[in-house]
C-alpha cells in the first residue's frame, strides 16, 4: 500500500528523534521538522455527494474565508515575534496549525480524495486526512526573507493548481461520478499535490523550517540490517509508516504531467492576459488619438466656414480676401503641427498622420501665397498654378482614412 490508514493520533517524537519518531521528524532545535500529511486509501464514494461536492463544501469555504482573515493577522504578529525571538509564539503556532489542518481536510474533500465530510474544527480529529506539525527554532534570516525564499515553491504550486486542480479536477470528478471511486494512481498523484500545497502553506506560516518537498512521494524506508548477511524475517521488517507517501511509477508520471500541463496553462493564461491588456491599451490609445484628432480639426472646420462667409462679404475687395487667406494659412500650419504631435497606436497610423500633416502644410503654403497677392491677376495665377482644390481633396481623403483606422466613422 502506498500509504497506510491515518494514525489515530498525530506523531509524538521521542527524545532525540529516535525509534518512536517518524522518519525525518525531530524535536525543536535539532533539525528540520517537515509538515506531515497522512491520507487514507482510495475508497468507494457516494455518487450523490460527488455530484454536489462543491455545494456541500460551501459552509466550510465560508468559515475558512473568515478564519483566513484572522490567520493573516496572526501570521503578521507571528512573523514579527519570530524575527526577534527565533520561534513562532505558541498561540500563533497552534492557531495557524489548526487553520492549515482544517484547510487541508476541506481541500481533500473538494478534490474527492475522501468522501467523509470534514469536521468544523481547528483541532486534530479522526479523519481520513491528517496533518501534523512540530514548530521549532527558526532561522531569523530565513524568516526575514520568507516570501522571497518561497517563490520557487510558489511557482510549483501555481503549476500544480492549473495542472491538478483545474481541468484535471473536472475529469476526476467525472471519473468518480461514473465509477464511484477514484483510481489508485490518480488518488496518489492528487494526494502528493495536496501534500505539497499543505507543506508550502506550513512553510509560509513558519510552522516549519523544512522547505517544501516530497512532491513525487517519499522513498520507502529500507530494512535496518544487511539483507545479504541476515535472511528476511517478519520480526525484522519495519512496520509501515502511516505518514509516508510512496507513489507508484504511474503516479509519479502523473504528477509530472500535472506540472507540464499546469505550466502550459499558466503560461497560456499569462500570454492571454498580456494580449488582452495590450488589446485594451491599444483600444484606449486609438480612442485617445481619435479624440485628439477631432480636437485638432475642429478649429479648421470653424475657420473654413467663417472664411467662406467672410469672403462672400468681401465682394471685389482683394485686400479683404487675401487677409482671410493669410488667416487660413496660420490655421493650417497649427493643424499640421498638432496632427504631427498626436501619439498614434501603430506605425501605419503614424504614417497616415504624417501624410495629413504634410497635406496641411502644403495647403498652408498655398494660402500664404494667396495672402501675399497684390493684384487680382496675380491672385488668379496662384490659384491656377497651385491646385488648391487638389490639396483640399488630398487632405480630406487622408483625414478620412486615419479617422476610419482609429475607429471613427
Amino acid at each position: 500500500m502506498y500509504y497506510a490508514n491515518p494514525p489515530a493520533e498525530p506523531p509524538v517524537p521521542s527524545p532525540g528523534g529516535g525509534a518512536g519518531a517518524p522518519p525525518g521528524w525531530v524535536p525543536p532545535g535539532q533539525g528540520l521538522a517537515p509538515v506531515l500529511v497522512a491520507f487514507g486509501p482510495s475508497a468507494p464514494q457516494s455518487r450523490g455527494t460527488v455530484a454536489i461536492r462543491i455545494l456541500l463544501a460551501i459552509p466550510h469555504l465560508i468559515v475558512l474565508y473568515a478564519i483566513g482573515i484572522a490567520a493573516e493577522v496572526v501570521l503578521v504578529i507571528g512573523w514579527f515575534a519570530a524575527l526577534f525571538t527565533g520561534r513562532l509564539p505558541d498561540f500563533a503556532a497552534e492557531f495557524l496549525a489548526g487553520y492549515l489542518r482544517w484547510q487541508t481536510r476541506v481541500y481533500g474533500y473538494v478534490t474527492l480524495l475522501t468522501d467523509a465530510y470534514p469536521p468544523f474544527a481547528l483541532s486534530d480529529a479522526p479523519y481520513p486526512i491528517r496533518v501534523a506539525t512540530l514548530p521549532g527554532r527558526l532561522n531569523r534570516l530565513a524568516v526575514l526573507f520568507r516570501l522571497i525564499l518561497v517563490v520557487p515553491a510558489s511557482i510549483v504550486i501555481a503549476a500544480l493548481s492549473f495542472g491538478a486542480f483545474s481541468v484535471t479536477l473536472f475529469v476526476t470528478w467525472l471519473i468518480v461520478l461514473i465509477s464511484g471511486r477514484m483510481p489508485d494512481t490518480l488518488h496518489q498523484a492528487l494526494a502528493a499535490a495536496l501534500r505539497y500545497y499543505t507543506r508550502t502553506g506550513g512553510y509560509i506560516m513558519m510552522l516549519t523550517s523544512a522547505y517544501p518537498g516530497g512532491l513525487f512521494g517519499d522513498r520507502p524506508a529500507g530494512p535496518a540490517y544487511d539483507p545479504a548477511a541476515f535472511p528476511p524475517m517478519p520480526n525484522l521488517t519495519p512496520p509501515p509508516d502511516p505518514w509516508t507517501l510512496t507513489l507508484s511509477s504511474a503516479a509519479r508520471k502523473l504528477v509530472g504531467l500535472f506540472l507540464v500541463l499546469g505550466a502550459v496553462l499558466y503560461l497560456g493564461l499569462i500570454g492571454g492576459t498580456v494580449a488582452l491588456v495590450a488589446g485594451v491599451g491599444n483600444t484606449v490609445s486609438r480612442q485617445i488619438a481619435l479624440d485628439d484628432l477631432g480636437d485638432a480639426v475642429g478649429p479648421v472646420n470653424t475657420a473654413e466656414e467663417s472664411a467662406s462667409t467672410a469672403t462672400q462679404g468681401c465682394g471685389q475687395n482683394l485686400a479683404c480676401v487675401t487677409s482671410i487667406d493669410a488667416g487660413l494659412a496660420g490655421v493650417y500650419r497649427t493643424f499640421a503641427s498638432q496632427v504631427a504631435s498626436i501619439p498614434m497606436p501603430d506605425a501605419a497610423d503614424s504614417a497616415t498622420a504624417a501624410t495629413i500633416a504634410s497635406d496641411a502644410s502644403n495647403l498652408a503654403g498655398v494660402y500664404a501665397k494667396l495672402g501675399q497677392a497684390t493684384t487680382a491677376s496675380q491672385y488668379l495665377s496662384i490659384v491656377n498654378s497651385s491646385d488648391v482644390q487638389g490639396h483640399v481633396s488630398a487632405l480630406s481623403t487622408d483625414f478620412g482614412t486615419l479617422r476610419t483606422a482609429l475607429g471613427g466613422s
